[in-house]
């Protein structure tokens, strides 16, 4: 459950789901993403089986679940609320030195005009992180940055349903969550990092060296 909702939140809430889901959610509509890591679950376990759903206001995540469905991990946060595992409160990590950080990824499947820029930056953080990890879920990924598993994560071509359940956790766990740019608002998942607040600026400026904003 999600610690802290008011009751009668959602009522006359409107429903969206990924298939049909065409951009920004409007007043009262609730997200919901299909099973992620799908494409990956023939090749990594851990990337498959994920749903996500979350409560939306006009440019403002309010609720956020994600679920692990192949495993027994709930995370949730409610704005202002803070972020939770399985009932228990959650935090990014302390990490201060992007050298120290395990970094979390995932590679586009149909947007290729800036691939050349990604792969030298994936590069560049292979040789200068303490790894990078890719499971196939950007919404766990998220909240494996929410709970410490993760210290970085960066994507982009990602959709509104794939990050608008992490992105609330991820700041209601202390974190930060912005676009390449380092903006953080009105964000639709072209552009995804998410950090503590330690590594948010060299890793915003690594980003920026590598990957110009579409």
């Amino acid at each position: 459950m999600v610690h802290g909702r008011p009751a009668g939140r959602f009522v006359d809430s409107r429903l969206a789901v990924q298939n049909d889901f065409g951009g920004r959610g409007t007043d009262g509509t609730v997200v919901c993403g299909a099973v992620g890591g799908i494409r990956s679950g023939k090749c990594d376990a851990q990337g498959d089986g994920w749903i996500r759903p979350v409560g939306l206001r006009p440019d403002e995540t309010i609720a956020g679940v994600v679920h692990e469905a192949g495993g027994s991990e709930t995370f949730t946060a409610w704005k202002n609320g803070g972020a939770w595992l399985n009932g228990k409160r959650i935090s990014v990590s302390a990490t201060k030195k992007l050298s120290d950080s395990l970094v979390a990824t995932g590679f586009p499947y149909n947007l290729f005009d800036r691939l050349d820029p990604y792969m030298e930056l994936l590069s560049h953080l292979v040789t200068c992180t303490h790894g990078v990890r890719r499971l196939g879920s950007a919404s766990i990924d998220l909240a494996y940055v929410a709970c410490g598993r993760f210290d970085v994560f960066f994507e982009y071509d990602l959709k509104l349903w794939d990050i608008a359940a992490g992105m609330l956790i991820v700041r209601e766990a202390g974190g930060v969550f912005s676009d390449f740019s380092g903006n953080m608002k009105n964000l639709s998942g072209d552009e995804t990092v998410a950090s503590n607040r330690h590594l948010f600026p060299e890793t915003i400026e690594i980003i920026r060296k590598f990957m110009k904003s579409g």
